[in-house]
């Protein structure tokens, strides 16, 4: 009798243990899975960062003025007019560009040039 209850109790035992293991891989399993998801997070925030830092426009207004564009690009004031009125927006009287779309003509531009 006292044998069957020492493997009762050992059995009980091996049973709580396996429980515990298939608890503890399964909250592995989830850290590893957060674990990916944040280092994949933080290389996109690094290649963001290093984009943002090769980017020349990154100083410039979010809105550029033809006075900007001239002086950025060192262009004159007919120049600056016609690229911005290719790219840009009309505010009003007055052409306007963001930074986007400064740094998408100048893409285009480039583009352009090589072929």
């Amino acid at each position: 009798m006292m044998k069957n209850l020492t493997v009762f109790f050992l059995l009980d035992n091996l049973r709580k243990r396996k429980k515990k293991l298939k608890g503890g891989i399964s909250m592995l399993e989830d850290f590893l899975k957060d674990y990916d998801s944040l280092k994949h997070r933080v290389e996109v925030l690094e290649m963001a960062k290093a984009q943002e830092e090769d980017d020349p426009c990154r100083d410039l207004p979010e809105v550029l003025k033809v006075e900007d564009v001239m002086k950025f690009l060192g262009i004159g004031k007919s120049t600056a007019y016609e690229f911005m009125g290719r790219y840009g927006f009309r505010f009003g009287k007055t052409v306007r560009i963001t930074r986007r779309q400064l740094r998408s003509g100048m893409n285009e531009q480039q583009r352009r040039r090589e072929t």
